[in-house]
């Protein structure tokens, strides 16, 4: 459909609408929408729920959002709490909350929030200042984490990987909106080129060159060039490959 002939859909207060095609989506009150829904920008500064596939060039959710199929954008900002099925896009923001009960790619995310991933996360830059679970695989490029509480995955691959504690002042916020016990990253696997790592607890570590920092608890290290474990990292066994 030529932009120039698309209509907008604004639903303020409560209403409901059938799927479609529209430019811009406005949901400032209580909306329901029946169907697949494709616009150019969803805006929802109210409660939205979506019974189908939703495909939109820019997302912005300061409200609640639940997508009962896919969700699909370009440009996707969470500053409220939404839950879909797989989601796909090349930018995703979150300082809110976010659940994913499929797969989740993008190209880049930057998490000051929380989010669940059920199944597998692929990214090319993958950074967390926030909270995190990944329910099987967590693949990208580039890694940064800053923990600010307890983040799981259960396998992690990168060519970059970074771990690190994240600050005293945002800590302690974070710390006490979410009740979180400690800054710990858990994994059962994590491979990649480079990896500097801190509070990790991992069955195994395995990378070219690796750097174990304090706070590690890592049951095998297996590395093919460098390897250090700084002083409180605890590693059961270690190995050239």
């Amino acid at each position: 459909m030529e932009r120039d002939k698309m209509r907008d859909l604004v639903i303020s207060g409560s209403g409901s609408a059938s799927g479609g095609t529209f430019d811009h989506v406005k949901i400032s009150g209580t909306g329901k929408i029946a169907g697949d829904l494709e616009c150019s920008h969803l805006k929802v500064n109210g409660a939205l729920k979506v019974d189908g596939n939703v495909k939109a060039k820019k997302v912005t959710i300061n409200g609640t959002a639940e997508f009962s199929g896919r969700l699909d954008s370009e440009e996707i900002h969470i500053q409220g709490t939404t839950s879909s099925d797989d989601l796909k896009c090349k930018t995703l923001k979150i300082s809110g909350a976010a659940k994913v009960n499929g797969c989740l790619s993008v190209e880049e995310l930057k998490l000051k929030g929380s989010i669940d991933v059920e199944k597998d996360c692929e990214a090319e830059v993958f950074e967390a200042s926030g909270i995190f679970t990944i329910g099987r695989l967590l693949n990208a490029g580039t890694i940064d984490v800053k923990l600010y509480g307890t983040c799981r995955a259960k396998e992690i691959g990168g060519e970059k990987i970074s771990v690190r504690k994240g600050g005293s002042r945002f800590n302690r916020l974070i710390k006490s909106l979410f009740l979180l016990a400690d800054d710990t990253l858990k994994a059962e696997v994590i491979e990649g080129d480079d990896l500097d790592l801190e509070n990790i607890k991992a069955d195994v570590v395995r990378g070219n060159n690796v750097i174990i920092g304090e706070g590690c608890e890592i049951g095998l290290v297996e590395y093919k060039q460098n390897y250090s474990g700084e002083n409180g990292a605890k590693v059961t066994e270690a190995k050239k490959i």
